[in-house]
């Protein structure tokens, strides 16, 4: 039995042909469902942050857990032991995992036969990947601590509805589960099952009018639109202005590129306009698309998904869609230029971590490590750090006026709001 910490990662580990003989039938007969055996269905209230959706997981009986949910995740992942609780492994394997990022693949530990928890199901001899360090940061940019991922362990065993604007998911059980008259408005697509991974064909119109049939990742675990694969694709070119720089972190370090906007993006019926799409440079990908589907183009994020409720059916590999009252929100890239982190997750304090340049903030003189004292005169202690991420992605040409502390000092700066 092994007891993994954040701080205790020497591990020693016991690998024998009884573990690995005993980890093979484990992956065979893993399976998440409701505790009690009548119940068909259950509502679960989550945390929508950055456009990512955040559920709490107990994992072999420790306390509650803060876990993203991604759909274009194949394993659970623990990205960050917390602190203040143990968790208990038995069948500790080190291992290689891959992912986005324009590193080498990463080192991780995988954990097998655990526990998970959430609310009133529960998952056995769930298999967990370890990694050696917290390669996301997700909790410095989300305001909250995040302690790993889940997906494919829960879509496999559920019908999922998703409501972005009540912040509720339901769960049902397949074998029970009916399409009621509710969902006859609703538009429904095909997806395809690779790799425990989802992919759906929509149809994207460039602004040269040109249109391409793309595939697409369905991933709920990004928070942008549309990533487009350059390359994949006649019509999917690498923007030729603007300059490069830090679209996010992947499992195998930053990830860079450009961005810029599609004329459209087909769903149905329905037409999302001036959608913002990323164009991650070939380096930062090349690691993943090793492992992926062949014809893949590119990824649709919840800037995406947002928009819908959204029920998601991999028994009969199907996704279901219906506009909610986010629909019509334009789509914005990050208005003001400034990426910002918080040291102290859950703690208002707020620093400057990137300045986009020739960006708005860039101009009006924001330094990386600047901390934020107000917004347009309210002190930051009244922002929660989803209220500041909101705060500069709406309202074009709105008037910002930060107070920044700098070495000590109050600066100020002022800018607009503008799409860049």
């Amino acid at each position: 039995m092994e007891i993994l910490k954040k701080n205790v990662l020497t591990l020693t580990f016991l690998i024998s042909l009884i573990i690995n003989l005993y980890s093979q039938q484990i992956n065979t007969t893993k399976k998440f469902g409701f505790k009690d055996s009548l119940q068909t269905e259950m509502i679960l209230d989550f945390k929508f942050i950055s456009n990512l959706i955040v559920i709490p997981i107990s994992i072999n009986g420790s306390d509650s857990l803060n876990f993203i949910l991604d759909t274009g995740l194949r394993f659970p992942i623990i990205t960050l032991l917390p602190d203040d609780k143990s968790i208990t492994f038995e069948y500790v394997k080190e291992t290689i995992i891959s992912g986005l990022g324009e590193e080498e693949d990463s080192k991780a530990w995988i954990t097998y036969g655990n526990q998970l928890e959430i609310k009133d199901m529960v998952g056995q001899f769930i298999s967990v990947y370890v990694l050696d360090r917290d390669r996301f940061n997700l909790s410095s940019q989300m305001g909250i601590e995040i302690n790993g991922l889940i997906g494919f362990d829960i879509f496999e065993n559920f019908i999922v509805e998703i409501d972005y604007v009540k912040q509720k998911i339901k769960f049902y059980s397949p074998s029970t589960f009916e399409y009621k008259k509710k969902y006859n408005k609703w538009i429904t697509f095909p997806i395809e099952l690779y790799n425990s991974k989802p992919y759906m064909v929509l149809p994207v119109t460039f602004f040269n009018d040109s249109t391409s049939d793309v595939k697409l990742l369905i991933d709920n675990g990004s928070s942008d639109a549309l990533w487009l694969f350059t390359g994949t694709d006649e019509n999917i070119n690498y923007p030729e202005n603007g300059t490069e720089f830090y679209l996010g972190q992947g499992l195998n370090g930053n990830i860079y590129g450009k961005q810029n906007k599609i004329k459209s993006l087909q769903i149905g019926r329905y037409t999302l306009e001036d959608v913002t799409t990323s164009y991650p440079d070939s380096s930062s990908v090349r690691f993943s698309l090793m492992n992926d589907v062949e014809d893949r183009n590119g990824s649709i994020g919840s800037e995406v998904f947002r928009r819908f409720n959204v029920l998601i059916d991999y028994s009969n590999l199907k996704i279901s869609l219906k506009p909610n009252s986010n629909f019509s929100d334009k789509f914005y890239f990050n208005l003001s230029g400034i990426d910002i982190i918080t040291p102290l997750p859950g703690f208002p304090l707020y620093q400057v971590s990137q300045v986009r340049k020739e960006s708005p903030a860039y101009y009006a003189g924001v330094k990386v490590g600047d901390q934020f004292e107000s917004i347009n005169g309210i002190d930051i202690v009244n922002y929660s750090y989803n209220d500041v991420i909101v705060k500069f992605r709406s309202n074009e040409g709105q008037k910002i006026k930060l107070k920044l502390n700098r070495d000590g000092k109050t600066v100020t700066a002022k800018f607009r709001l503008t799409e860049m």
